[in-house]
């Protein structure tokens, strides 16, 4: 037997186990649920990190819309009311004001 014969014969061998164990594959169906449960084993400990990333996302999200709602209401356009910066400018003007009277009664007062 030649070196070409032998490569031959080793090449129809190796063909003919492949379709036998496609055939059995196809049968029986053993090694397609081999590979499910492996992969299922090796990737529970990422699908449960997948399953707690989305549960802290959810909660994230639930608290920022409280959030949102909150800063909105106290910062933000609140129906027909002045936003915070406005009513604290306003504050700050009428504490001016009564500063300034204050002082000019001070002044009156020290003169007078």
């Amino acid at each position: 037997m030649t070196l070409l014969e032998l490569a031959a014969a080793l090449g129809i061998c190796a063909g003919a186990l492949v379709g036998v164990f496609t055939l059995l594959e196809r049968i029986t169906g053993y090694g397609s649920r081999w590979v499910a449960r492996s992969v299922e084993t090796g990737t529970m400990t990422l699908r449960q990190d997948v399953n707690d990333v989305k549960v802290s996302t959810a909660q994230t999200a639930v608290a920022l819309e409280a959030h949102r709602a909150y800063s909105s209401y106290h910062i933000g356009p609140n129906h027909d009311a002045p936003k915070l910066h406005e009513r604290v400018e306003h504050i700050e003007g009428l504490v001016l004001e009564v500063r300034r009277e204050q002082e000019q009664l001070r002044r009156e007062k020290g003169d007078g």
